[in-house]
């Protein structure tokens, strides 16, 4: 039986269809991001606080576990992961796939389109997971925002060197792609030995996964040495 908080979730993120412009009439699912605040105090006042976080670090563990096994996600598993994400992030109405095309030149005018100071906070090592496992190409906007508040620099980088050696057949190269998308977001780690050491493992890891690689696309996979290289700066 489906818990009655994710169908709550569901249910209340989803723009009514006699709320939408004709053009999403046909979509299943369509999110107006404004209402993340008012969605989540609606929520907290129906279930609670604690039960909310409970239901949003198993909905987002879940679906961790199921990239790492390859299993592809079905429309509402994607959306309601999404949903629990928007809950972890408070975003007053603000798109953060928009945040690349209105980039803030320094950090005045970041905190200016996004607080990210509210929302149901997670573990940091599920914050790690997300990191790892959710793909880069969709998620990276939100991904960076969660790595902007949870984690450093090392963490960071510790999670996608993880994932360098993940037997999924995706999750190696999306974390290529983590290495050119994620640098520079995260809090500056002061153990420099360690981060030092951690990036000499990520650079074995990535020449490992190249020899694994097809040959059309070991340049890709080569390509996160330079990406790493941005990490040192």
């Amino acid at each position: 039986m489906e818990n009655p908080l994710v169908k709550r979730i569901i249910e209340i993120f989803n723009v009514p269809q006699d709320q939408r412009d004709p053009k999403y009439w046909g979509w299943k699912y369509l999110s107006d991001y404004s209402r993340v605040r008012s969605n989540l105090q609606l929520l907290t006042a129906e279930f609670g606080d604690s039960e909310i976080r409970n239901v949003v670090v198993s909905v987002l563990e879940a679906r961790c576990a199921a990239n790492e096994l390859d299993q592809n996600p079905t429309q509402s598993d994607t959306y309601l992961a999404t949903c629990c994400l928007r809950l972890v992030l408070i975003n007053d109405g603000v798109d953060p796939d928009r945040l690349l095309e209105n980039r803030p030149r320094n950090q005045s005018e970041l905190d200016a389109l996004i607080d990210i100071k509210d929302g149901i906070v997670i573990p940091k090592a599920l914050v790690q997971s997300v990191v790892r496992s959710f793909p880069s190409t969709y998620y990276y906007s939100v991904v960076r925002q969660l790595i902007r508040r949870y984690l450093t620099d090392l963490e960071t980088l510790t999670a996608l060197t993880a994932g360098l050696a993940s037997e999924s057949r995706f999750i190696g190269p999306l974390c290529v792609e983590g290495l050119r998308l994620y640098a520079g977001y995260a809090t500056r780690d002061p153990h420099r030995e360690r981060f030092a050491a951690v990036t000499r493992e990520t650079h074995r890891r990535i020449d490992s996964l190249a020899e694994a690689t097809e040959d059309d696309f070991k340049a890709d996979v080569l390509a996160g040495h330079s990406s790493l290289d941005r990490w040192l700066l």
